[in-house]
């Protein structure tokens, strides 16, 4: 597996090539974005016919002692999540001025592309929250919060099916169950129709505290016609 070899970091993994910044085997190409945590390129593994990418964590986030404290067990448990709506983390390490995480490069677009495109249809919309209230049940199931809910990190991989991506890793303030929910509630809001918009639903996304991601995606569900996920 891809992830065991990064991890053991093989040595035919870390032989030089032409091109590309080394990091830690890892041969950096274009700059794909920056946003509030850091910066993302595109990357390769000599050896590894899979793109990925490594986002770069800046450092007034990765030299705060709290974020020092957490990192390592934060990442590791991330790592630990099997589940198809969720973008795997392959490797992860820190050094002092910066964390390093390793995810697979995922050909499509964000939620957010996408929805300057056009609004989503129904049955996108029930995909959207069937994989993403599938993916923070799943992981509230494991004791882990995301965090970070937004269209910018839901992505969508080379099946066009929607993963969430960008889990919190560490540092202050930790985020809380109900974050989840309540940026959950507004992630769906931002991507419901007109025609999704009843009452029933209006009212669910309204009041959403006291909620868990489970409860909230399965009436979410249960209102747009369609079936709740399994967590398991």
């Amino acid at each position: 597996e891809l992830e065991e070899r990064i991890l053991a970091q093989e040595p035919d993994l870390l032989s030089a090539v032409d091109g590309g910044e080394p990091l830690r085997g890892c041969r950096l190409s274009e700059r794909l974005g920056t946003g509030l945590d850091g910066t993302v390129h595109a990357a390769r593994l000599p050896g590894v016919d899979r793109d990925l990418v490594l986002k770069t964590l800046r450092p007034q986030m990765t030299d705060d002692p709290e974020f020092i404290r957490t990192f390592e067990a934060t990442a590791h448990r991330v790592s630990s999540l099997r589940h198809p709506a969720v973008v795997p983390l392959h490797d992860w390490w820190r050094e002092p001025g910066a964390a390093y995480v390793v995810m697979p490069r995922l050909p499509g677009m964000t939620l957010q592309d996408r929805l300057r495109r056009s609004p989503l249809g129904h049955g996108e919309v029930v995909t959207l929250v069937e994989r993403v209230g599938g993916a923070l049940t799943f992981a509230a199931a494991h004791g882990l919060v995301h965090g970070r809910v937004t269209a910018d990190n839901v992505l969508y991989d080379v099946s066009s099916e929607p993963v969430l991506t960008d889990f919190w890793l560490g540092g202050q303030p930790a985020p809380s169950p109900q974050d989840d929910v309540r940026a959950f509630a507004a992630l769906a809001t931002q991507t419901l129709s007109r025609s999704d918009i009843s009452q029933e639903v209006t009212g669910l996304l309204r009041s959403p505290d006291g909620m868990t991601v489970e409860v909230l995606t399965a009436a979410l569900l249960a209102a747009l016609g369609a079936h709740s996920p399994s967590a398991t």
